[in-house]
């Protein structure tokens, strides 16, 4: 099961990370081409999961765009987030879940990567359908799921300066190039 919650969790936070530096930029007025979070699990790589947020802006704003996502990084790891903000994401999440799991089963050979991941790494070998039925079957209210990752959204944060120099990624791109 730990594995299963802990892909959730980075899952759920790259979403409500995202939505929390697009709100940000605009609030203060930078545009920006791109924000962007990646998990890597390690059942897809040969060592350990990999976590980043990404920003794609002009030259002239990246020390800024750097600084809005620790900021939001911060925020996440000191306050949380609300119930509200956690449920969005988490549906998000079970609806791109039930994507999976209704795509065809996967080869022989991806089901032997996954079984050298769960043996070195701790990744779960259950598949995308067995997934999505546990976390379908849940019956934590929602204000506890919330709680619940407030806590292991600071545990992966923790400590917030070594996450920070290891997962933020801005580039730039060249200023005539129309942003959104």
């Amino acid at each position: 099961v730990q594995p299963v919650i802990f892909d959730m969790s980075l899952e759920v936070l790259g979403d409500i990370a995202v939505r929390r530096v697009k709100a940000s930029m605009e609030q203060q007025g930078i545009p920006y081409a791109q924000v962007s979070y990646k998990h890597t699990g390690s059942d897809k790589i040969p060592y350990d999961d990999v976590f980043s947020i990404s920003a794609t802006v002009e030259d002239a704003q990246m020390e800024k765009a750097a600084g809005i996502i620790a900021g939001v990084m911060e925020s996440i790891d000191n306050e949380g987030v609300s119930p509200d903000e956690y449920l969005l994401a988490e549906t998000s999440f079970l609806g791109s879940l039930k994507r999976q799991a209704d795509s065809p089963v996967t080869g022989n050979d991806a089901l032997a990567d996954k079984c050298i991941s769960a043996y070195l790494y701790n990744s779960s070998l259950a598949l995308p359908k067995q997934v999505y039925a546990f976390h379908k079957s849940r019956n934590l209210p929602d204000t506890m799921r919330c709680r619940l990752f407030n806590g292991v959204a600071a545990a992966l944060l923790y400590p917030l300066d070594t996450f920070l120099a290891d997962s933020i990624s801005v580039s730039a791109e060249p200023a005539d190039t129309s942003v959104f």
